[in-house]
């Protein structure tokens, strides 16, 4: 079973805490960590920043004689358009606070680990966007 809706939906319980959502966008009344970014009918109006989506799953299922699992890579992206980078830089560092090495509670999966695997920090071709590429990897049984 590949278990990508349920380990998506527990990255954000995890991530959607006080410490994280205070420094997000609170913009037209909704949380502002997404799976997919809401578009706006009205193309001059900004878009939510700073903000956070979960997504670009890569999941490598295994099983044993016993047993089945899988390794999944989830991709964390930070976004902001403040004038520097640090504020996407401390949002990621509470991101890899909630999330490495962080039990998991994933529906029809049980956790083992959760590390981060790597983060790239670049600017958007735009000039104004900068954004956190975090991916951590998810170890689960089933």
């Amino acid at each position: 079973m590949i278990v990508s809706d349920a380990l998506q939906q527990s990255i954000y319980t995890k991530l959607n805490v006080g410490a994280i959502t205070a420094q997000l966008s609170s913009d037209y009344g909704v949380s502002a960590i997404f799976t997919d970014v809401p578009q706006s009918d009205d193309a001059e109006l900004p878009a939510f920043f700073p903000y956070i989506v979960i997504g670009g799953d890569t999941i490598s299922p295994f099983d044993d004689k016993d047993s089945t699992g899988g390794d999944a890579i989830v991709q964390v992206d930070v976004y902001s358009r403040a004038s520097n980078m640090g504020a996407v830089k401390a949002i990621a560092d509470d991101c890899y606070a909630a999330l490495h090495r962080q039990a998991l509670t994933i529906a029809g999966a049980g956790w083992i680990d959760t590390q981060l695997q790597g983060v790239d920090f670049d600017r958007d071709p735009d000039g104004l966007t900068k954004r956190a590429i975090m991916q951590f990897r998810v170890t689960y049984m089933e």
